[in-house]
């Protein structure tokens, strides 16, 4: 084993390499005693173990009297350790550890304030030159104590001030500055690292989608001064910067010989889908045709009319998660939620070039949903659509959309807070909050709450699971996957594993047949649990009566909380990106653009594609709409 791997790094009681250190860890802990003589890699090991021991897990194979020698020395053992650093040994008892080992050392050394130690800034300067300073800068007390020299150090390189923009700008970054450190200071440094030869792109690229904070200097003339840094770095190394794109085709048509009503022949990064015109052809009614936009070009799943396109945290692989470089109020997207936005552009591109052919136009079709189709299957009432003109600019046409998208939004949200339609009061509405926009429904989406719950979801679907691994020919990228590709028993799978599928027993996630192997359990809680995974959310009237028991069952024990709103949290989010920047400061802000006549930047074909964003969030929004009223009819039908 290599020297460092050979150590206990303590990750978390779901950590898939634990089992494999349980020999190591049981001999530390039977022969610890006051007498042995510890190295500072050995120390860290310690601190470690005891990180293990006040965790969840439960370590079989040592004795409790050794458990408890151990817990009682080993702070003891640390606290000496630490208070015997000093400037004759600091250097050689520091520095030669594993590097896994860093973040320990930093918080020992907080704990135990070996700062004191020293009258000059030694172990400053030392750890400053061998560590990462982002993780120095995690610990606010030794940031304190070094405040003066920290605030040099920061101030004679213009490339300190990535971690200003850490602290201020990207997401879940943790770190302290110095109190001395000025917004003079903090925006003299952002300025000269703009404009310096060692500005990284990624950087740049917060700055330029940051909103102003004059805390440390950003405004709209930093934004453009960074935005050109960027372009200009960005020609200048065309050939050699080292950015990692995922090539993509995309192949969507429309076929005159097949049957099926839709193909899809997508192979890893090509994506190829077919539609039969045979099918088109024979659903050329208004109603057919709104309805292929969720059964044909897949825009909403069908169980539960939850929409695909909002970027869910479980459309992220493993690897993206850990590289995703983003703002702190950024919309963090995905390469799944980019080949939908790809693909759902070119649906609506061929289709309403079809449509053409067959003198349909989609305005209309959205037009006829809400002045009659509404008020022909629900009775309700004065919805209106005002298409935009056919000879008109698209960027006339796309302006018009959004401003139409908006007096969509405010109809729906009048109707359901009246209970009928007053035009009145829509002269009267604030500007629409897509978050807010209320549901005919009480509580009409289940979401998560807790711990408890999340961490079900963890084990039982994702790709980090403690269930995906029990060895070489037995792996897949989640559990459910190693479950039906596998005749899998209880026993099948390691001692460490089980108390896992315990739970998912008792939950009845799981169940086994016959034969003792493990199968999914055909039970409502699983129904609710896939999309609470998948999509963030389930919509309780969807549920069975069973499901919808066991929904308020879950609500009871705090695990779920309701939500009532046209748009479920993430759909609502997806919205807010595209149409404004109030929540995510690289929201593409269309709304706001075209409405505000300040979209000078795009060209024809930009707003021809805008154009057809436009028509695909109305599009959405009937799609959710005309599933309100289904729901509320079926279930809370009128007199």
């Amino acid at each position: 084993m290599d020297e460092e791997l050979k150590y206990f790094k303590y990750y978390g009681p779901d950590d898939l390499s634990l089992p494999g250190y349980i020999p190591r860890i049981q001999d530390i802990i039977n022969s610890f005693n006051r007498d042995s003589q510890y190295t500072t890699t050995d120390i860290l090991e310690i601190h470690n173990i005891q990180k293990l021991l006040h965790s969840v897990f439960t370590l079989e194979g040592c004795p409790q009297e050794k458990i408890d020698n151990f817990k009682n020395m080993s702070n003891e053992i640390i606290a000496k350790f630490f208070k015997s650093i000093n400037t004759s040994n600091v250097e050689e008892e520091l520095i030669n550890i594993p590097y896994n080992f860093a973040l320990d050392l930093l918080e020992l050394i907080e704990k135990h304030k070996v700062y004191e130690n020293f009258k000059e800034p030694i172990l400053l300067n030392l750890l400053w030159s061998k560590f990462s300073p982002t993780d120095i800068l995690r610990y606010k007390k030794l940031v304190k104590h070094y405040d003066s020299d920290i605030k040099n150090i920061m101030l004679s390189d213009s490339r300190n001030a990535e971690y200003i923009i850490d602290k201020y700008l990207e997401q879940d970054k943790d770190i302290s500055l110095p109190s001395s450190l000025t917004p003079e200071d903090m925006s003299d440094l952002i300025r000269r690292y703009i404009g310096s030869s060692s500005a990284d792109i990624r950087y740049l690229r917060l700055i330029i989608s940051s909103p102003t904070n004059q805390k440390i200097g950003i405004d709209a003339k930093a934004r453009l001064i960074a935005e050109e840094q960027y372009e200009k770095i960005i020609q200048e190394n065309e050939d050699n910067l080292n950015i990692v794109e995922q090539k993509v085709t995309y192949d969507i048509s429309i076929s005159e010989s097949q049957k099926e009503p839709k193909i899809d022949s997508s192979r890893g990064g090509d994506i190829n889908i077919t539609y039969g015109i045979n099918w088109l052809n024979e659903t050329l009614d208004y109603a057919s045709i709104l309805n292929n936009f969720i059964h044909i070009f897949d825009w909403a799943d069908s169980c539960r009319c939850l929409l695909r396109f909002p970027a869910y945290s479980s459309g992220f692989e493993t690897l993206e998660k850990y590289l995703l470089f983003s703002g702190k109020k950024d919309y963090q997207t995905s390469i799944c939620f980019h080949k939908l936005n790809k693909i759902s552009i070119l649906q609506i591109l061929i289709y309403t070039k079809y449509l053409s052919t067959k003198d349909i136009n989609i305005e209309q079709v959205i037009k006829w949903f809400f002045e009659e189709y509404l008020v022909q299957e629900f009775k309700a009432e004065g919805f209106y659509f005002v298409c935009s003109t056919t000879n008109a600019t698209y960027l006339e046409r796309t302006r018009h959309l959004f401003a139409e998208m908006e007096s969509i939004a405010s109809q729906f949200q009048v109707y359901v807070r009246e209970g009928e339609m007053n035009k009145k009061l829509l002269v009267h509405s604030d500007p629409i909050a897509y978050n807010r926009i209320p549901s005919l429904l009480d509580k009409k989406y289940i979401y998560t709450k807790g711990e408890d719950i999340d961490s079900i979801l963890r084990i039982l679907f994702s790709d980090q699971s403690p269930l995906i691994y029990i060895n070489e020919s037995l792996k897949a990228r989640n559990p459910i996957q190693l479950i039906f590709n596998n005749k899998l028993k209880y026993s099948s799978f390691n001692e460490y594993q089980q108390p896992y599928l315990d739970k998912l027993f008792e939950l009845d996630l799981l169940t086994t047949d016959l034969n003792g192997q493990i199968q999914v359990a055909d039970s409502p809680q699983f129904g609710i649990f896939i999309y609470l995974y998948s999509m963030e959310s389930s919509t309780y009237y969807h549920l069975s009566q069973p499901g919808r028991e066991y929904a308020d069952t879950l609500h009871k024990k705090e695990w779920i909380t309701y939500g009532s709103t046209l748009l479920s949290d993430a759909e609502s989010k997806y919205f807010d990106y595209f149409l404004n920047r109030s929540k995510f400061s690289n929201g593409k802000n269309l709304r706001n653009k075209y409405l505000h006549g300040s979209q000078l930047e795009y060209t024809e074909k930009e707003h021809h594609i805008n154009y057809f964003i436009a028509l695909r969030l109305i599009l959405c929004l009937i799609i959710k709409i005309n599933d309100e009223f289904c729901l509320r009819d079926k279930f809370f039908p009128k007199d």
